[in-house]
C-alpha cells in the first residue's frame, strides 16, 4: 500500500494519527521518505511520538502512524507489507 498526502493549516503542536486494518504486521514502513527506513513504537501513538512514528496492534491489527508538523504532515508515505 502506498499513497501521498498534505494535511494543511496544522497549529503547532497539533497532530494526525492515521490508522488502517491490516491482516499483517508491516515487515517494512517508509513514513517520511522512500529512503528512510522506520522502526515501530513500542507503544501505541500519542502527541509525544515523533513525526512518522508508527505502532501495530496485534490485538486488533491496527497499524497506526503519526503526522506532525507546522505547516504539512506528510508529503510522502509508502508502507511496504509481506503477506507470506
Amino acid at each position: 500500500m502506498s499513497y501521498t498526502g498534505v494535511a494543511y493549516g496544522l497549529a503547532p503542536g497539533d497532530y494526525l494519527i492515521i490508522l488502517h486494518n491490516v491482516e499483517y504486521m508491516p515487515d517494512r514502513v517508509y513514513t517520511l521518505s522512500t529512503s528512510t527506513l522506520v522502526n515501530p513504537s513500542s507503544t501505541p501513538l500519542t502527541s509525544s511520538n515523533n513525526n512518522g512514528d508508527w505502532y501495530y496492534d496485534n490485538s486488533t491489527n491496527t497499524f497506526s502512524y503519526i503526522g506532525k508538523s507546522f505547516f504539512y504532515v506528510f508529503s510522502y508515505k509508502l508502507i511496504s507489507f509481506s503477506m507470506f
